[in-house]
């Protein structure tokens, strides 16, 4: 595994699509760059992803030139080797993850969230699915993700971790599915959307609760316990 980033033998084409767009407005703080267990939240989602997808684009808006300049920071030098052990990834290759990132910039992001997916989704070219993951669940735990991107099937397009019968993030949407979210107006959003017949749901009851959590205000740090 050093040196080498693999992903899962016969796992389908997957980009991971990060929603980093925001104005962090209810959080006081700009919540890419916060940390949580010293890494920040943008970095570990990107470092947990780089296990499972091909490819891993971050959608940006708001504070962009911050994103860019962190980004490329944390990428021009060698890794905090607790980075890596916190985001449970502590053989690959710094390079090899860093050639997976792109960020895109998505101007409209002031109409709101669905506007950065939109943006991702006419990028994704060649993969089959796509990743749909907010950034602010930095707290999910990486084996997560080896379990949820097991789930795939042919019989689904949209694929859901769900929690005690409540259904959480991040998503899973195949390809067949991204013309209706794109040609969709800009303050539709995807829960509405998701409700016409192409859309076939499969739900996955996982044991992970962190599906149902995210960093949305101080107070949600504060009750997590682990964020700095």
């Amino acid at each position: 595994m050093a040196g080498t980033l693999r992903v899962r033998k016969n796992m389908p084409c997957i980009e991971g699509l990060i929603i980093s767009a925001g104005f962090s407005g209810r959080m006081k703080q700009f919540k890419p760059l916060l940390n949580i267990d010293g890494v920040p939240f943008l970095l570990g989602i990107i470092l947990k992803l780089s296990r499972v997808c091909r490819k891993i684009r971050v959608i940006t808006g708001y504070r962009v030139d911050e994103i860019e300049r962190a980004v490329e920071q944390w990428f021009s030098q060698p890794p905090d080797k607790s980075w890596l052990e916190t985001a449970g990834v502590p053989e690959i290759s710094w390079a090899d993850i860093s050639q997976k990132i792109s960020l895109t910039l998505n101007p409209d992001y002031p109409k709101g969230m669905f506007t950065s997916l939109q943006t991702g989704l006419r990028q994704v070219r060649h993969c089959d699915w796509t990743l749909y993951h907010f950034v602010d669940q930095p707290q999910i735990p990486p084996e997560f993700y080896l379990s949820f991107t097991g789930r795939l099937n042919s019989n689904a397009n949209w694929i859901q971790p769900r929690y005690r019968g409540r259904g959480g993030h991040p998503l899973l949407l195949h390809r067949s599915v991204f013309g209706e979210i794109i040609r969709s107006e800009s303050d539709t959003t995807l829960h509405t959307l998701s409700q016409l017949p192409v859309f076939r749901k499969a739900f996955w009851d996982c044991p992970f609760a962190e599906v149902l959590q995210n960093f949305n205000t101080p107070t949600d740090v504060v009750n997590m316990g682990e964020a700095e």
